[in-house]
């Protein structure tokens, strides 16, 4: 394959990923079937450093704060206790936890959206003043609870 050829065919992947993206980002805010009330974007805010600052049961079993999805691709495992190493694993929790039905297209933009938002050099939103803050406050959050606890991998 010459140059010319490959590089359509990357151009065309990237346009394909983008599409993707978009259509994930859809279904990040689309309301869950069994209550309209959630959704991914309703804890993940994106106008808000994809955080909300509270707590919830996410099916596993106990109230956890919701994590930054900003710079996620460097921070596998996922989920509170670690127990996912992809976003596809994560993605099939919820789709079971919550009874989402969703299709395997479905799963795919999903894992397009969250890898183009966990991608740190190129966030969802733009930064402002309130939302380096919020990250701020985010940070601080957790490291008083690693302080208090003598978690030496968070603090190191």
């Amino acid at each position: 394959m010459d140059g010319r050829a490959n590089g359509a065919a990357q151009q065309q992947a990237g346009r394909l990923w983008v599409e993707a993206a978009r259509r994930g980002e859809a279904l990040f805010h689309k309301p869950f079937p069994r209550d309209a009330s959630l959704s991914c974007a309703e804890c993940h805010k994106p106008s808000a450093a994809f955080v909300d600052r509270l707590v919830h049961d996410v099916g596993s079993g106990g109230l956890f704060k919701t994590p930054t999805l900003i710079n996620a691709n460097y921070n596998a495992p996922y989920f509170h206790d670690g127990r996912y190493d992809t976003y596809e694993q994560v993605i099939g929790h919820f789709d079971q936890a919550f009874a989402l039905g969703l299709t395997d297209e479905q799963k795919h933009d999903l894992v397009a959206y969250l890898e183009t938002v966990g991608h740190g050099e190129q966030p969802y939103t733009r930064e402002t003043v309130d939302a380096v803050l919020d990250e701020i406050d985010n940070f601080a959050s957790v490291l008083d609870t690693a302080l208090a606890n003598r978690d030496l991998p968070v603090i190191e």
